[in-house]
């Protein structure tokens, strides 16, 4: 029954990292049932309200977009987010950021350690490399060790400069905006789709504002705008007031409580702390 208990959340967990489903957190999500539900109203609307043509505090998606080829500068060389298990710490999630000419280079990688009596009982290793042009994703390429079995996907653009799946999900090519679910990118709110960087697949989400909310953030509390992904993605997100990712929970099929709190930013001066 332990071990039962522990691989319907840790499950829960790895969904997260890739893109959606019942139980997602870090991103992903099993490629189920097509759940999406057509974006609608202007955010800010009302608490509630769906999101639409316009991101976090409601600026315009393709600023939005801009600015995250800027996330070296506002976020930081490194964004560090300590993952907690109804508060109790089980791993970390780190981002990275690094410029090169006109690319963004962005590392995702997750660490989770579950123990049972001071013994490791499920570990969960997630890495996804990213590139960068003019706000879109021009490539991708993750891996996945979910306590042994491997995953892996990568996605790039073609000659007509659309987005193709190499390793991974099969679907049509996108020319548009493509995000995956790693979250620092705030142009993902008013997508109607997600990469799942665990199993390639296009999922399909909703979003919903639920408005300005106070979060204790460790070094003090902080106004955040608390988004909802619905759909195929079950999971919970905040923006600070300049758009910057700063909390991401979920429960557990077991019913615990599962955060990461995005509040420690290394490196490079940020303007997490200086802008």
């Amino acid at each position: 029954m332990v071990h039962h208990s522990l691989f319907t959340l840790l499950t829960g967990l790895r969904l997260l990292l890739g893109g959606v489903t019942p139980l997602a957190l870090v991103g992903v999500a099993p490629a189920g049932a097509q759940v999406g539900a057509q974006v609608g109203a202007q955010v800010g609307a009302q608490v509630g309200a769906p999101v639409g043509e316009r991101g976090a505090l409601g600026q315009p998606l393709e600023e939005l977009a801009r600015r995250a080829m800027e996330a070296d500068r506002f976020l930081g060389a490194e964004l560090v987010c300590p993952i907690t298990r109804d508060g109790t710490p089980v791993g970390e999630h780190r981002v990275t950021f690094r410029r090169d000419g006109e690319l963004l280079r962005v590392h995702a990688r997750s660490s989770i350690t579950v123990t049972l009596a001071f013994i490791p009982v499920y570990r969960l290793d997630y890495d996804s490399r990213s590139v960068w042009r003019n706000g879109l994703l021009d490539s991708l390429s993750a891996h996945t060790d979910d306590n042994g079995k491997e995953t892996r996907v990568e996605v790039s653009r073609n000659a007509e400069g659309a987005l193709v799946s190499k390793v991974g999900g099969e679907w049509a090519p996108r020319k548009g905006a493509v995000y995956p679910t790693n979250h620092w990118n705030p142009a993902v709110l008013g997508s109607e789709e997600v990469l799942n960087t665990i199993s390639g697949e296009m999922n399909r989400v909703t979003l919903t504002d639920f408005g300005v909310e106070t979060l204790d953030a460790g070094a003090g509390p902080i106004l955040a705008h608390h988004f909802r992904y619905g759909g195929q993605l079950r999971a919970d997100v905040w923006y600070d007031e300049r758009n910057r990712w700063v909390k991401l929970a979920f429960d557990g099929s077991d019913g615990s409580r599962i955060e990461y709190l995005c509040d420690k930013p290394r490196g490079k001066k940020s303007a997490l702390r200086d802008e």
